[in-house]
């Protein structure tokens, strides 16, 4: 069975808004889809210490673009996490899309908007049509437990941690050079299954990493600008504050 991720739902003030926060089906370490670069010769830096190196890269950094693409089910649903801004998710921009269903999520100055589509209120969330009609293309500020929630499915850190939380390090073993579409050198760490991780060698940061139920690519590490707060006027409070 492929592993999968699920989607949890959370409450924000009166409105019931979906987190799409992230979970596991199955440990690392299952059959899966992804197919090891190949390149030589072998770096002679262990596969474990280079994780390392990748993890307290990924700690320093300020900011970055993530894209996500998460397998949901069995019978191929995915979600695609659309994030730029902060690495901690102290400022960030995301968009999460899920079939018909859209959501944006904007985070500025310790506050979280949300704004998502008719499908996203009205059949996703079940939100009833006058409550709709009173949000409609708004940007909604959901309380602090809302946030909390959405911080797990799009903080670009978090969906680091969805991949790595069950990572057995010893099991990705094989490590080799590569090179990126334009020729740039890399460095790729693989199970030989459906885990692997593709290093920028100057930086240990990652340009992406699956572990069979998410795919992420990383660009403009340390380059993203701050993201702007949602227009007061298209804004509502859905915080229950």
């Amino acid at each position: 069975m492929r592993k999968t991720r699920c989607a949890a739902a959370l409450m924000a003030g009166v409105l019931a808004v979906t987190g799409f926060v992230g979970c596991s089906s199955e440990k690392n370490g299952s059959a899966g889809g992804a197919t090891p670069s190949s390149a030589s010769p072998t770096p002679t830096v262990a596969s474990e210490t280079l994780l390392g190196q990748m993890n307290d890269a990924i700690a320093q950094a300020s900011s970055v673009h993530v894209v996500d693409v998460q397998r949901i089910d069995q019978s191929g649903t995915t979600r695609t996490i659309d994030a730029l801004g902060a690495v901690d998710g102290s400022n960030l921009y995301a968009a999460l899309t899920e079939g018909d269903s859209f959501a944006e999520v904007s985070v500025a100055d310790g506050t979280t908007w949300v704004r998502g589509n008719e499908t996203y209120w009205k059949v996703t969330n079940k939100l009833a049509d006058d409550k709709y009609e009173l949000i409609k293309d708004k940007w909604v500020k959901v309380g602090a437990d809302s946030a909390s929630k959405l911080d797990q499915s799009t903080i670009p850190r978090s969906l680091v941690d969805l991949v790595l939380k069950d990572l057995d390090t010893s099991a990705v073993d094989r490590s080799s050079f590569g090179t990126t579409d334009n020729g740039a050198q890399t460095i790729v760490l693989t199970d030989g299954r459906n885990t692997e991780f593709v290093l920028d060698p100057a930086t240990s940061l990652p340009l992406s990493m699956t572990d069979g139920a998410s795919d992420l690519t990383f660009d403009n590490w340390n380059a993203v600008p701050a993201q702007p707060a949602p227009p007061g006027d298209l804004v509502v409070d859905g915080s229950g504050g």
